[in-house]
């Protein structure tokens, strides 16, 4: 019956290429029909598909690329992302211990900047002490020069140790003796040991 048909449809045509087109045509047809079928059956996944991986699709056979992933892959990515999350904990731990470090840097600079500060002032303070008690031994010195031998002796005796040896070692070596002739005999000899052991 499909042959007759078929051979009523060839005598209309008016050469042999109109019939291969024709032929090429049903073809196609038939193909898509199949396509139609396998498309229901297999849901709507041929859209998402490349050409490469519609042809491996239409035949029936699995895409070489497409594998599942094995438990061992899983484990395996599931301990690089642990080890990504540990590396960066550590590295946030880092970077606030090196915050905190920098902090107590600056502190300590400007605590080393005050007690340096404090520092050039006490020795301020002292080089300004030393010279007055020079200028202060000075005019003491000319104070005494200027007094009777026994009076400067009996001043003398009452003040600071060290400020007597300081008075009497920078006086004349004259005025000096005079004056310890009247002191006390022990308190002389003490004052002139020292005088001389500074010298």
């Amino acid at each position: 019956m499909l042959a007759l048909r078929m051979s009523g449809i060839f005598s209309n045509f008016r050469n042999i290429e109109y019939a291969f087109i024709f032929l090429i045509a049903m073809k196609l047809c038939f193909n898509g029909a199949a396509l139609v079928k396998q498309f229901r059956s297999n849901g709507n996944s041929l859209f998402s598909l490349s050409s490469t991986e519609f042809a491996y699709a239409q035949q029936g056979v699995s895409f070489p690329g497409e594998q599942k992933a094995s438990p061992i892959n899983i484990d395996i990515l599931e301990t690089i992302k642990k080890r990504s999350e540990d590396l960066d904990a550590k590295e946030n731990s880092l970077k606030q211990q090196e915050e905190q470090l920098n902090m107590l840097k600056l502190t300590l600079e400007e605590k080393m900047q005050k007690m340096n500060e404090v520092q050039k002032k006490i020795e301020e303070l002292l080089a300004a002490r030393t010279d007055l008690i020079e200028r202060s031994v000075k005019h003491l010195v000319k104070v005494y020069s200027s007094m009777k031998p026994n009076e400067a002796a009996r001043l003398l005796e009452k003040l600071d140790k060290d400020i007597s040896i300081q008075i009497l070692s920078k006086m004349k070596g004259k005025s000096a003796a005079k004056i310890l002739e009247k002191m006390d005999g022990t308190m002389a000899a003490n004052i002139s040991d020292k005088i001389a052991t500074r010298k």
